[in-house]
């Protein structure tokens, strides 16, 4: 019998949600994190993960922590 067991989702997921709310531009939010535009594009897309240096500019912009974001990468890749 296969394991009804679902992935947590991506850090991206959250990321864009945060991005919503504080409503600004994906271009504005990566210029904020000092990432270029494809990398936080491929970020919230899933395609690559989310790292400690990321999680702690997340922190900084949305006034939470890093290991929060970290945890959610944690449990992503379970």
């Amino acid at each position: 019998m296969k394991s009804m067991h679902t992935r947590a989702p991506h850090p991206g997921r959250y990321i864009e949600e945060e991005r919503v709310h504080l409503n600004i531009t994906v271009q504005a939010l990566a210029d904020s994190l000092d990432i270029t535009l494809p990398v936080l594009n491929q970020l919230i897309n899933g395609l690559i993960p989310l790292t400690p240096e990321i999680a702690i500019r997340l922190s900084n912009i949305t006034g939470s922590t890093p290991d929060m974001w970290l945890r959610l990468e944690q449990s992503y890749r379970r």
